[in-house]
């Protein structure tokens, strides 16, 4: 069933089917789907996630498990891990709408500064006249950012390079920190923007 949805999406060398060089997902569940009451699937639990190979969930026994003190140390870095980005009790960060405020060590002045939104692994932005869409996963606590997928419109050659230079810097994140209504995003622990929330 994986193969023909990897193929669909020219993944078919890395994903797929369960072979030497190509990356470990899959999940293991409680019962076989092929040999339950076909009413009865929708009660299957997830036991298990591997990805790439590293059980992601449950926490594997040495891995940091999620922190669940955010909300005493508001202003602690996280790892920008699945399991803590979506957690809204952990990190206050996720299914929040944020507002960029500074990139790469520049005030934003835009008539519509780009704003975003990340949840269940999906992340959103509206750069002023494109949507971008794409992925974050975990790998080794390590964010890994899917490729922005852009609407290409055009429209006013400044905000279609601070589009650019901000789809350039998601792709770099590996880390971030929530202050109050402040998200700061960083690259191997410079930050490279910071965003704001009014919600």
């Amino acid at each position: 069933m994986t193969i023909w949805v990897a193929e669909q999406y020219g993944e078919q060398d890395s994903k797929g089917s369960l072979e030497p060089g190509k990356l470990a997902d899959l999940v293991i569940l409680d019962k076989n789907p092929l040999k339950v009451d076909p009413m009865a699937i929708k009660n299957i639990k997830v036991v298990e996630t591997i990805k790439e190979g590293v059980t992601i969930c449950p926490v594997a026994a040495g891995v940091e498990k999620p922190l669940t003190d955010a909300q005493q140390n508001a202003a602690k870095t996280y790892s920008w891990r699945a399991e803590v980005c979506d957690m809204i009790g952990v990190n206050q960060a996720a299914h929040k709408q944020w507002t960029l405020t500074t990139l790469n060590d520049k005030e934003i002045v835009a008539e519509k500064s780009p704003t975003m939104k990340f949840e269940h692994g999906k992340l959103s932005v509206f750069g002023g006249i494109n949507c971008l869409s794409g992925s974050y996963a975990l790998v080794d606590n390590t964010v890994t950012m899917g490729s922005l997928v852009s609407t290409k419109m055009a429209g006013d050659p400044a905000l279609m390079e601070l589009e650019g230079t901000l789809a350039k810097a998601l792709a770099s994140v590996d880390a971030f920190q929530v202050s109050g209504d402040e998200l700061t995003l960083s690259s191997n622990g410079t930050v490279v923007a910071t965003f704001r929330s009014v919600q």
